[in-house]
């Protein structure tokens, strides 16, 4: 099972790269397409690992977001390799902003019409790299971290 390091250290990194198809083989990554595309949007691909919880996002053959899923959902089951910065699985807010300092950007919880009740997040920049945190509502654990390429980041 890889750790959070070294599936951070594939974002960026052509879809080809040997680490890149080294990991495919190791956990079984399953492919598979975006298949609600609009008119002119580039085709997105992710490479999944429901039983290690995380994927891997590409477009134009080079991976620009990583997925890691803290808390199991419909199609994951819960990350349980080694985080970043001595975090563990059951982190919470602060703990990432003691071991992180303080976030790039970050929000608090809010509704949303669409989607519902949504928990707070931070990001915080690591060189070409950003680091996304989204927390559980109420309790501010940490549910989901994705990793972007920064041109990729919103």
């Amino acid at each position: 099972m890889p750790t959070l390091e070294s599936l951070m250290a594939l974002v960026g990194q052509p879809v080809a790269a040997a680490d890149v198809r080294s990991l495919i083989a190791a956990d079984g990554l399953v492919a598979s397409t975006e298949p609600d595309l609009d008119e002119g949007e580039v085709p997105r691909g992710y490479l999944s690992c429901p039983t290690g919880g995380y994927s891997l996002s590409h477009t134009k053959g080079r991976v620009n977001t990583l997925f890691v899923y803290l808390v199991p959902t419909a199609e994951y089951q819960a990350f349980s390799a080694k985080l970043i910065a001595s975090l563990s699985r059951s982190c919470s807010r602060a703990d990432v902003r003691r071991a992180l300092g303080t976030p790039a950007l970050s929000g608090e919880a809010q509704m949303d019409r669409i989607l519902g009740r949504m928990g707070a997040w931070d990001r915080y920049n690591q060189g070409s790299l950003c680091v996304h945190f989204e927390y559980t509502e109420p309790e501010e654990r940490v549910q989901q971290i994705t990793v972007m390429t920064a041109d990729t980041a919103p």
